[in-house]
């Protein structure tokens, strides 16, 4: 009988334990990315917020310098009492953006061109501080809109006036025309 020689096969591949070893690295560097990923998401999110609430303060000043000229009687929808009066706004004391409510229509909100879809303006308000005639807006997330991060921030009062405290599921975000802070 004959000896046949067969060449001997190369099987070599991966091992199970290999290719799971392979899977949970992808799968922790996927993780670390998506992470990174949603940081800079909320990161945009609240810079932006930012901008909106110190491009409203810059809103509130410029109309506040022409409401001290005279001839005007409201400032940013704002008049009557909830403006000079003892609670008023330029008595100090402050006002949330919805103030004012006639039906649907929200005449800061108006005047700020801000929209209840992006803000809850039952919860965002503007302050003025007397003594050095500053203005400090705060704009607060609504659940639903683009400016949305879910528990961003503490339970707080984020300016003087006796502001209203935020829950810790609402991204807010305070201007006063210089700095603006989340």
């Amino acid at each position: 009988m004959r000896k046949i020689n067969m060449k001997k096969l190369n099987n070599k591949g991966f091992t199970l334990i290999e290719l799971l070893a392979v899977i949970v690295i992808l799968a922790v560097v996927m993780g670390v990315a998506a992470s990174q990923v949603l940081n800079a998401m909320n990161n945009s999110r609240k810079s932006s917020l930012q901008n909106s609430a110190l491009s409203a303060a810059d809103a509130f000043r410029t109309a506040y310098a022409e409401y001290s000229m005279g001839g005007q009687t409201s400032l940013m929808g704002i008049s009557g009492g909830n403006l000079t009066g003892n609670s008023g706004l330029l008595a100090g004391k402050a006002i949330k953006l919805n103030t004012g409510v006639s039906g649907s229509v929200y005449p800061i909100a108006d005047a700020l061109n801000i929209t209840a879809t992006n803000y809850d303006l039952n919860n965002s308000y503007v302050y003025f501080d007397k003594t050095n005639s500053k203005f400090t807006v705060c704009l607060v997330a609504n659940s639903s809109g683009s400016y949305y991060v879910a528990n961003a921030v503490k339970n707080t009062r984020a300016a003087e006036g006796g502001s209203p405290a935020f829950t810790n599921t609402q991204m807010w975000a305070c201007s006063d025309n210089r700095n603006s802070w989340t």
